[in-house]
């Protein structure tokens, strides 16, 4: 077997287990794994194809990283490289990934727009995973880019998509959107039931953190109802989460504000609203 195929193999392989250890949080390995993957790359038989593919997974792993500058510049090299070879699928894949990365940088419009152009390059017909991916994926940009009657008109759509995910955490997790999402366009008393249930959820399975969020969404939507004394209780038991050590020391003194706050009635919306922010914020 010629040297460059070998080489070829084996920057795949690396490039694999480096995806595999960026799952399981060895970032310090997942870094080694890709620098070998590159190096062998350059030795290999210069398939832009190849490139583009590991590129896409190294960007994912500089996002998860948090490096979302690098995150982008390589996601856009991996996108061109693909398109340059008329490769639509490896195009399509690399775009989603490049949408999570815009999102994660805070540009919602930039995230849908790559989602769209994924969604024109893939076949989704023959992919169920990825035509839910594309799915979900424009329902959280829609929310993120404040475009909620849209967002909420596609998730009511694809609800027979969703209705096969089976993770209890996934669904947690898509009611908590949903939520959201009516609360955004109004729908008050929609949005409390189920942030209710979500924020019970998660305190249920030990995800303090999430629960605190979803805490503190619920805070939003009494608060839009004129309803102090439900965001008094409740920023009373956000005040109880907070010597988990699941809750970031930055997020505690964000909430600590927070709570100070609505012991003296002194929470409205817009209040709730920069709290979320702060929060969202320190995610990025």
């Amino acid at each position: 077997m010629p040297a460059a195929i070998v080489a070829d193999l084996q920057a795949e392989s690396w490039a694999h287990l480096g995806n595999i250890l960026r799952i399981l949080d060895e970032f310090a390995e997942a870094e080694e794994c890709f620098e070998r993957a590159e190096a062998l790359l350059k030795l290999g038989s210069q398939d832009p194809i190849l490139w583009s593919e590991i590129y896409r997974r190294k960007g994912v792993f500089l996002r998860d990283k948090r490096l979302l500058d690098q995150a982008q510049v390589v996601g856009q090299e991996a996108v061109r490289l693909a398109e340059k070879c008329g490769q639509l699928d490896a195009a399509g894949k690399a775009r989603l990934a490049l949408a999570r990365t815009f999102h994660d940088l805070g540009r919602p419009d930039a995230a849908l727009q790559e989602t769209v152009r994924a969604s024109s390059l893939l076949d989704l017909s023959t992919e169920p995973t990825l035509s839910f991916a594309v799915v979900h994926s424009s329902v959280l940009f829609l929310a993120e880019a404040g475009r909620s009657e849209e967002g909420l008109a596609l998730l009511t759509w694809a609800e027979d998509l969703y209705s096969f995910q089976r993770d209890p955490i996934f669904r947690l997790r898509t009611a908590w959107m949903r939520g959201r999402l009516f609360s955004a366009c109004g729908r008050l008393r929609r949005a409390a039931a189920l942030l209710e249930g979500v924020r019970k959820g998660f305190r249920e399975r030990q995800m303090i953190y999430d629960s605190v969020l979803a805490t503190l969404d619920l805070c939003l939507v009494w608060a839009k109802a004129e309803r102090p004394y439900k965001v008094n209780e409740l920023s009373r038991q956000i005040g109880e989460m907070l010597e988990s050590p699941a809750i970031p020391a930055q997020a505690v003194l964000i909430l600590e504000d927070f709570e100070e706050r609505a012991s003296h009635w002194k929470v409205d919306a817009a209040f709730v609203e920069e709290t979320l922010a702060r929060l969202d914020a320190l995610g990025r």
